[in-house]
């Protein structure tokens, strides 16, 4: 594979990325998702299963597919983390990205300039990657008695 600047084999366009998230997500389904990872046979699975649809996702390795999946992740937990630990900010559905205005996103980076790469980030299954990587809420049991005095 060439890894040289601009000369990626497999254009990520959305739809290349929403087959791929779908793939994951249908693994994830049947309980191939092992914590927030998947196991060698699911990768090769989910690799064959790419190549079928489009002979040039041949050309990428699994630890590419895997390299791929990270950066969906930490975009996903980044964009999520920023809606939930701060007012102001939503997903927009319709342009599958953060929305807020710029005064508060201009805000915002003075004191996270890291979280720059958020403002202009595409997640076009956004859906999916909150079902696969949020954890289930806890459940308390009902019949539980708090009352520790005994009465």
């Amino acid at each position: 594979m060439n890894h040289e600047k601009n000369m990626d084999p497999v254009i990520w366009t959305p739809e290349a990325e929403t087959l791929f998230v779908w793939l994951l997500f249908t693994e994830y389904e049947q309980g191939m998702m092992f914590g927030s990872n998947f196991r060698t046979v699911t990768w090769d699975s989910i690799h064959d299963r790419l190549k079928v649809h489009d002979n040039r996702f041949g050309d990428y390795s699994i630890m590419d597919l895997k390299k791929k999946y990270l950066r969906i992740r930490g975009t996903w937990k980044g964009c999520h983390d920023l809606q939930m630990r701060t007012c102001g900010f939503s997903w927009n559905y319709e342009t599958h990205s953060l929305q807020s205005n710029d005064a508060l996103w201009a805000a915002h980076l003075v004191a996270f300039p890291g979280d720059s790469r958020l403002r202009n980030a595409k997640l076009y299954h956004y859906d999916w990657l909150t079902e696969m990587f949020l954890p289930p809420p806890q459940i308390i049991d009902a019949d539980v008695d708090f009352d520790s005095s005994g009465d």
